[in-house]
């Protein structure tokens, strides 16, 4: 493996895959145990006759953090970078998580994260177009594109723009087979990485708890792997941790 210090970065703030994750005490963990950044995900939920942004994922365990709750604990953890993977196919929503954000200044520090094309039956609920309008609202954000289809990281990122890019594969068959049987033998990820990162763009692998994929895409170059195991990725990676 090169010298090339990859990030570690936490899935749903969690630190072991049987974490619940989107908890106020997992991002807890995932700090302490020296995290670069974590994902989080967020949505509206009706309270009474209002609508309020929560962290949760639709079909998960609902967790009762808010958003507000959430961005006071980022001001406490200045070192750690978020994104936040909006879940609801909601321009009102983007809207307001980015006025929360931003008048927090923490738009440097959280990339708000849309897929590239919107999979509802695959839990893909934004599109591209969604993050194009939410940078028309507010220029000043920072956003993270997951490569749904990545074909070419580079023309996504001159189509989209976005801070992060992402891609790797889902944890059902269906989505492993596409990628490895389908998208890897044709496709150059090590050079396509290596002309992302020369237009600015950071690239994230993920998710990846096993020791044979995570080395698999840290060979390939990547800037940073989404995990549900920080301790055992650490390990894998020879990464010292963050005093």
């Amino acid at each position: 493996m090169g010298s090339k210090k990859v990030e570690i970065w936490s899935h749903q703030g969690k630190v072991v895959p049987l974490s619940p994750g989107n908890r106020l005490a997992d991002f807890e963990d995932a700090v302490e145990e020296c995290a670069d950044g974590v994902e989080t995900d967020v949505g509206f939920v009706k309270v009474g006759s209002d609508k309020e942004i929560f962290i949760y994922h639709p079909g998960q365990r609902f967790s009762a953090l808010r958003l507000g709750e959430f961005v006071e604990f980022l001001k406490k953890h200045p070192r750690l970078e978020c994104f936040l993977d909006i879940k609801q196919n909601d321009l009102q929503l983007v809207k307001t998580a980015i006025k929360s954000i931003v008048d927090n200044r923490l738009q440097n520090r959280v990339y708000f994260t849309f897929c590239q094309v919107r999979l509802p039956w695959l839990g893909l609920e934004t599109s591209g177009k969604l993050l194009l309008q939410a940078k028309l609202f507010e220029p000043r954000i920072k956003t993270h594109l997951m490569a749904t289809f990545p074909f070419s990281l580079p023309r996504l990122v001159e189509k989209y723009h976005p801070d992060f890019i992402s891609f790797g594969w889902l944890e059902d068959w269906l989505s492993r087979f596409f990628f490895k049987g389908i998208i890897i033998p044709f496709f150059n990820f090590p050079k396509q990485i290596r002309e992302t990162q020369k237009m600015g763009v950071r690239v994230l692998a993920g998710i990846f708890n096993r020791e044979e994929d995570i080395r698999y895409f840290a060979d390939m170059g990547i800037d940073a792997i989404m995990t549900e195991n920080i301790g055992a990725a650490f390990k894998i990676l020879e990464k010292p941790k963050a005093p």
